[in-house]
């Protein structure tokens, strides 16, 4: 399933395509623009404002009313045409990232079990391997190798 576009990206989709079709820089906007992507052309103004402030483009001709009553010319740049080659790269570098950063967690919580693990097991094995004490009751004397048993 594609994920659903913003306004902005499909009036970003409009300006490549226009790019594409005239194989120029320059294209202009109009008001059937707007009612092709099914927005009000206050709205289209607004984003283009927007991207004019970011430096994706820049208005070389609009009305002074602010709408699309005269076709808005505008001069793309390189950062708006390739907007959804830099949002993918960007996507993917996020998404590598994000795994580095997972098994970065996972390999020190699984260092971290080792060393609790091995501290409770060595802890263990110290207690079960020391000599019995012939001063506790139910322990067995203790023999040394300098002693000599006689049957």
């Amino acid at each position: 399933m594609k994920k659903q576009l913003t306004g902005e990206e499909q009036l970003i989709e409009c300006f490549i395509e226009k790019f594409e079709n005239k194989n120029s820089l320059d294209i202009s906007i109009s008001c059937k623009d707007a009612d092709k992507l099914n927005m009000p052309e206050k709205e289209v103004m607004q984003y283009i404002a927007i991207m004019e402030d970011r430096k994706w483009l820049r208005v070389t001709k609009k009305s002074v009313h602010n709408d699309l009553s005269i076709p808005c010319n505008i001069h793309l740049d390189s950062t708006c045409i390739d907007y959804f080659k830099n949002k993918q790269v960007h996507n993917k570098q996020t998404r590598k990232e994000f795994w580095n950063e997972f098994r970065a967690w996972i390999t020190l919580i699984i260092a971290l079990i080792a060393l609790i693990h091995s501290i409770y097991s060595t802890g263990s094995k110290n207690v079960s391997s020391q000599p019995l004490d012939a001063s506790v009751p139910g322990s067995a004397p203790l023999v040394t190798d300098a002693q000599v048993h006689d049957p």
